[in-house]
Formats: structure tokens, sequence, C-alpha cells
């Protein structure tokens, strides 16, 4: 996806965007009322398990609370740069 191009007001069908919060609160809907994107559920599957698993790397310490602070927001910047590329790429 080039950097030039806008935020999307319309599903890949071309249908426009509708739902709360345009997908924020939940999964973006089409106006034909088809879903896309990842499930509110899977994300915060995945935002589950990595917060258990940093949670038994790191033990009970001062620093546990910041690591899962941090934990969504790198998860939904994971969600966004698989999806759209919008990233740093310092590979070039």
């Amino acid at each position: 996806m080039p950097l030039e191009e806008p935020w999307r007001s319309e599903c890949p069908a071309g249908h426009p965007l509708t739902g709360t919060g345009g997908g924020w609160l939940g999964r973006a809907r089409c106006a034909a009322g088809d879903a896309y994107g990842p499930s509110t559920l899977s994300v915060a599957s995945v935002t589950t398990v990595v917060c258990v698993l940093l949670t038994a790397a790191t033990g009970a310490r001062p620093e546990l609370v910041v690591w899962l602070l941090l934990a969504p927001a790198a998860v939904l910047l994971a969600v966004v740069d698989f999806a759209a590329h919008r990233l740093l790429n310092l590979n070039g």
C-alpha cells in the first residue's frame, strides 16, 4: 500500500464502511453487511497470550506493569503492519 494512499472509507469490494467507530470498537462492516479484518476475539486472544507469556518470562517484578501496558499497543501495531504495511521498514 503506497504511503500516499488515504485512509479507507470503503471495504475492498467498494461499499462504504459503517459501524461503531469505523472498526475501532469491533470489526469494520461495509454497507453490504460483510465484515473484514481480524475479529475482536482473535486480537484479544493474541493480546492475552502475549500478556501471559510476558508474565511467565518476567515474573512478579515492577517492570512487568510496563510490559503489560505496552503489549496491547504492540499487538495492535503488528495487526496494522500485517494488513497495511504502514510501519517503518528498516531493511530497505
